[in-house]
């Protein structure tokens, strides 16, 4: 047999080998010169392409000989006439076979930027790196899913971030154009490289009734912290949404910067508490969990927002939150906070005892503390310090200690303690560990910090939940390869029953708060009249000392001292919260006759001098409900004959006919709405969706009251917003990403909860 026969790319004559319909015949049956023997400008054609095509005498092009098609073949290049041989003449036979699997998965281009939408919204909305998907491990994942797919790179992810953040923030413009009024919360953060952030967010009911959140703002402040700069951007970005009329009330910290700029940014927008931080307050000042023991001079109120920050209350003479924030770490026992813990487990086994070499080696390493927030390991300084905010410096009272606090501060100490201990010496922690998984507990003990609401209760929380666990950790010291001089400080943090007995007071008494803070702090009801109902029972528990232990009552009494501080000293923000709250049905619970009458008239000051004007549907729905008022004969006033003398008999008549339309309106919705509320309250337990589902089954015959409730519920009770927003940055912003800029660190916060 011929070598052209046995060359898979000989050639044949290919005029010879096409038929007419333009489909080859059998090839192996045709003898020609091979391929090897022809050639073009000196080079040898050795391709299979080339029984279908043909190039040109300067091997500068192909020309397709089954159609008129010519192109390019420089660089003797057959990829571009093969392509069109395969795809337009289905010349399967020139496929490859390094390209057989490209083929197969190739991808069209909408699949292609589906999938990039994919990953935009992978890498926002679960905080990853911009190159995450680019990495070995991910890429070598996708090259089997997709093998011709390759994921956006860091520069286009960077790219498409900024187009998204416009995209979002002109569709939310679009948005709050439907909304007639919000509420909103704000507040400063700033990162590990002391780039400022300030966030807003913002929270409107709906036709639907259902309560949206969303951050409006969030982005770099780099002006000085003043109340005028603050006001400033305030204003600019306000308008820029298109909200700055409709903005109802703000919720913000007492940071005087922050109370001035609210001030002064609106006269019709009001300011209330986070009460969330105020219940903080209150649980730490007055059992003084981070307090010391020394005395202040002055006793001048006040609150600031710098290195030394306290709490601003309209009480005058009393003791308030002062200390500079490098005094606010707990001050431990130097024998508990040197740094003989913080050593390797070979260390810690007393040098008298006999051990084993190899079982010593094998217990070298530290004991770190992991925390793990999603599927990252930030240790638990690295997230107190990514969570710094505009009030974390703030939080001591600088008094002269009762005995009470005295024991409460000796028993955090040792709780604190035994939670250092835990993060520092990797033999106790693997004890403890051992212990929990025999009992199947899952709480871990971790510090707690005085910006962090509820961590206190937290630890106390944890520290009775592992009870047998510690103690049994006491009984064991000894059999734990402990060096004597550790046995000896841990012996000193022990925990005695009278402290156990102190410590299940504290878990009795803070409950109530934990609970309170949790409730506080939904983003998916109206929260601001379960926080007047909840800080009513709170005091009323306070009130209570039936059927609780001496040191309970203790407690209780130290709590209602700084309830009263707090909250109810400050006559506007009490009378701002009950009218607030008073259109949640669970508030009617504690709200008294006497405060259910001055709201009342404050409702009624608001529909008759149309501060909130209705819109034109609901105006409607008012008309077709309020039939009295069409029926009213109104007798004219010596004036109104003055006036019809003068010809404006009609302008006066309807404007008093409207009057009295809306003041017999208000008024008959009025008494329906305490009906139907003492009904609801009577027929339905006080839950998150109270307040919604009252309102959704009375709207219709409601509508003026109904239409001031989407109002006055859309105001926050907390900055949780805010700070969960923060909480969101400092992960986005942590170490592993200390290449983000703030100002992309800032469009990635804003995206998260658009997309």
């Amino acid at each position: 047999m011929s070598n052209s026969m046995n060359d898979p790319d000989s050639n044949a004559s290919v005029l010879n080998n096409i038929n007419s319909n333009g489909t080859n015949t059998d090839i192996s049956t045709v003898t020609s010169t091979p391929l090897s023997q022809q050639n073009i400008g000196g080079r040898k054609l050795t391709s299979r392409v080339w029984l279908y095509a043909k190039k040109s005498d300067d091997g500068q092009e192909a020309a397709c000989l089954l159609c008129d098609y010519t192109c390019s073949c420089r660089s003797h290049s057959t990829s571009t006439i093969r392509q069109h041989l395969i795809i337009k003449h289905n010349k399967l036979d020139l496929i490859l076979k390094s390209s057989s699997v490209l083929a197969k998965f190739k991808i069209s281009e909408g699949l292609k930027n589906e999938l990039h939408q994919l990953c935009y919204y992978a890498i926002i909305k679960d905080g990853r790196p911009f190159n995450d998907l680019n990495k070995i491990g991910i890429t070598a994942l996708i090259n089997k899913l997709c093998p011709d797919y390759k994921p956006p790179h860091r520069n286009q992810v960077v790219r498409h971030l900024k187009d998204l953040n416009k995209h979002h923030h002109d569709l939310l413009k679009e948005e709050l154009k439907t909304v007639y009024r919000l509420s909103i919360t704000l507040d400063f953060w700033s990162n590990r490289k002391n780039e400022s952030f300030l966030c807003i967010t913002g929270h409107w009911m709906n036709n639907s009734l259902d309560s949206i959140s969303k951050i409006i703002d969030f982005s770099c402040f780099n002006e000085r912290h003043t109340a005028i700069e603050i006001t400033k951007v305030l204003r600019e970005k306000m308008i820029d949404l298109g909200v700055y009329d409709k903005v109802f009330c703000i919720t913000c910290d007492g940071a005087e910067n922050l109370v001035l700029a609210c001030e002064l940014l609106n006269e019709d927008i009001f300011r209330i508490w986070c009460y969330a931080h105020r219940l903080h307050l209150v649980v730490i000042n007055a059992l003084g969990f981070w307090m010391s023991n020394k005395k202040k001079n002055t006793d001048e109120p006040g609150y600031s927002s710098a290195n030394i920050l306290t709490f601003n209350t309209t009480t005058s003479n009393v003791t308030d939150l002062e200390i500079e924030q490098e005094n606010m770490d707990v001050e431990w026992d130097l024998e508990l906070n040197d740094d003989s813990w913080n050593i390797n487990d070979v260390d810690l086994i007393d040098e008298t005892d006999a051990y084993d070499t190899s079982n010593a080696t094998a217990n070298t390493e530290f004991s770190e503390t992991t925390d793990f927030y999603d599927d990252e390991i930030i240790n638990e300084q690295d997230i107190v310090e990514l969570m710094n905010d505009s009030w974390s410096n703030v939080i001591k009272d600088l008094v002269n200690l009762t005995q009470p606090q005295k024991l409460i501060l000796q028993v955090l100490k040792k709780c604190r303690a035994i939670a250092k201990i835990l993060k520092k010496s990797s033999l106790i922690s693997r004890f403890v560990r051992k212990e929990q998984d025999s009992t199947k507990s899952k709480k871990n003990i971790s510090n707690d910090c005085p910006s962090r609401w509820n961590s206190t209760f937290n630890l106390i929380d944890a520290i009775i939940d592992l009870k047998h666990v510690i103690i049994k950790l006491f009984t064991d010291k000894w059999s734990l390869n402990l060096r004597k001089d550790q046995v000896s400080k841990l012996a000193k943090i022990e925990l005695t029953s009278e402290n156990w007995d102190l410590l299940s007071a504290l878990h009795f008494v803070l409950r109530p708060f934990f609970l309170a803070t949790k409730m506080m702090s939904g983003k998916e009801y109206a929260t601001i009249g379960l926080s007047y109902y909840a800080i009513h029972e709170i005091k009323c528990f306070c009130a209570k000392e039936d059927k609780c232990s001496e040191q309970s009552k203790t407690f209780k009494r130290l709590l209602a001292d700084k309830l009263t501080k707090y909250f109810y000293s400050n006559s506007e923000q009490i009378h701002h919260l009950q009218r607030l709250a008073y259109f949640d049905p669970t508030s009617h619970l504690c709200l008294n006759d006497k405060e259910k009458q001055q709201i009342e008239h404050y409702i009624r000051k608001l529909i008759t001098d149309d501060v909130y004007p209705l819109e034109s549907s609901s105006n409607d729905n008012l008309t077709s409900s309020s039939t009295l008022s069409a029926q009213i004969q109104v007798k004219p006033s010596i004036f109104d004959e003055f006036m019809a003398a003068c010809g404006q008999e009609e302008i006066i008549l309807t404007s008093n006919m409207k009057e009295k339309s809306k003041r017999i309106s208000i008024n008959e919705e009025l008494k329906y709405f305490k009906q139907v509320v003492q009904q609801f309250n009577a027929a339905v337990q006080p839950s998150t969706k109270s307040a919604k589902n009252f309102w959704k089954a009375h709207k219709d015959r409601l509508p003026l009251l109904t239409h001031l409730a989407k109002i006055h519920l859309s105001a926050c009770a907390t900055s949780v917003p805010s700070e969960s927003a923060f909480s969101q940055s400092a992960f986005i912003g942590r170490k592993e990403r200390n290449r983000i800029t703030g100002e992309h660190l800032a469009y990635s916060v804003f995206l998260k909860d658009k997309l």
